[in-house]
């Protein structure tokens, strides 16, 4: 984010960290719904409520910064890739 800041209006920084923000806890609620039953703490419905409120939240994002932030997320996916190897990278693997 501090490299955006240098080339970017703030607020186009802070539209973009909220992407950031809602994109994370959206995995984290997809993650929750993916869990085991014996290991759940709540019932299917509050991840499933909060994967909806990000995806709600994030609707009102501009589509230009959606844009920057799939750029930076598909930087990072790439670095990460490079960096440890595709094998890792298979995020959805079992």
């Amino acid at each position: 984010m501090a490299i955006l800041a240098l080339f970017a209006d703030l607020r186009e920084v802070v539209a973009i960290s909220t992407f950031a923000s809602l994109f994370y806890y959206g995995l984290a609620n997809i993650s929750a719904l993916r869990m085991k039953i014996d290991s759940r703490l709540y019932p299917k419905a509050v991840p499933a409520a909060g994967l909806l409120s990000c995806l709600v939240l994030m609707s009102f994002v501009k589509a230009s910064t959606l844009g920057i932030g799939a750029v930076c997320l598909l930087i990072g996916a790439i670095y990460y890739m490079v960096r440890n190897g595709p094998r890792k990278a298979l995020f959805f693997a079992r």
